[in-house]
């Protein structure tokens, strides 16, 4: 008996375990949950924790490498900005270092033509003293309507009339040929006659005996004489010509359009250039009637010359005139 209980209880074991860990069949229900002994959940366990901690690991690394890729990002930025910014400075440098020299070096040129212009003229004065002497009286020698030589740079330049290139604006004016009295018939450039240059003006006269009688030519444009002293010209009569013929500057200025003639007329003399002038300051006293004030300077209307004959003068030909100037 004892033996049949104890295989009967065996064999109820084995259909335990055989029905516990067979796989189940189709059309079962409510199959019994695999039971998992300790020591198996152990193990089963075991390695989730394993996989936690790898997984930190793994996540803190990552973490790690972010924040170091972004520190060598943020490394990158910053070093090129310091880049940028020391070639911008550098090349800022080398620029206004380019162009400084070359503004010291202008102006070192400048001083040193000065410098040098200045002994030139220091040693040329020295050393040739009898060449300027020489060169004055070369110049007396010569007409006396050369231009004077200007010494001071910033001075006025001198208006000037030479009739290279025409009659510069000279003219017998209109009215004058309805007068009995005025006797100018032709006004024309040409190159017999120059005083200086290549040209001068041909005028040509009818003077009447026994009655007075004048020539007169003009040019009309405003101008302002205020910062000049003197008008002056030269006439040339031909050498068979008489004597008596005279000749004087006539201004006409002002909103008044006053006639202002000079004081004096002066001589011209057969077979050369007769210089004539008169001063425009205030103290000259080559004007009848007027003093040369600035109001009257600053509004010249005309400038004319006129050639007078006294009553025993009869001349009918020509007369040259040339470089009418006015200087300060």
């Amino acid at each position: 008996m004892n033996n049949s209980q104890n295989y009967d209880h065996i064999d109820t074991e084995l259909a335990k375990l055989y029905f516990r860990n067979r796989p189940p069949l189709s059309g079962e229900k409510n199959i019994p949950e695999k039971i998992i002994p300790p020591e198996s959940e152990k193990e089963t366990r075991e390695p989730k924790q394993i996989k936690t901690e790898e997984t930190k690991k793994e996540n803190k690394t990552s973490k790690k490498d972010a924040y170091t890729f972004s520190s060598k990002g943020l490394t990158l930025y910053t070093a090129t900005i310091i880049a940028v910014t020391a070639f911008l400075t550098l090349t800022a440098n080398e620029f206004f270092a380019w162009k400084m020299p070359i503004k010291n070096i202008h102006l070192t040129s400048v001083r040193a033509e000065k410098n040098l212009s200045k002994k030139t003229h220091d040693s040329s004065q020295k050393k040739a003293p009898s060449t300027k002497i020489s060169n004055e009286k070369t110049l007396v020698k010569k007409s006396s309507a050369e231009t004077p030589v200007t010494k001071n740079s910033n001075a006025t330049p001198p208006i000037i009339y030479n009739f290279n290139y025409g009659t510069d604006g000279w003219e017998i004016p209109s009215w004058e040929f309805d007068k009995d009295d005025h006797v100018a018939k032709t006004l024309k450039p040409v190159k017999d006659m120059p005083s200086v240059g290549k040209n001068s003006l041909e005028l040509t006269a009818d003077f009447q005996k026994d009655k007075w009688s004048c020539a007169l030519i003009e040019i009309s444009h405003y101008l302002n004489l205020s910062e000049y002293s003197q008008i002056s010209g030269a006439i040339y009569l031909p050498y068979d010509s008489p004597k008596g013929l005279r000749a004087k500057f006539i201004l006409t200025a002002g909103r008044n359009w006053n006639f202002i003639e000079m004081s004096h007329s002066m001589a011209l003399v057969p077979g050369q250039w007769t210089n004539i002038k008169a001063g425009l300051l205030p103290t000259d006293s080559d004007w009848k009637n007027y003093k040369m004030r600035k109001t009257l300077k600053s509004d010249i209307r005309k400038i004319a010359i006129r050639i007078e004959s006294n009553q025993t003068t009869s001349y009918a030909g020509p007369i040259y005139i040339d470089n009418i100037k006015i200087t300060q």
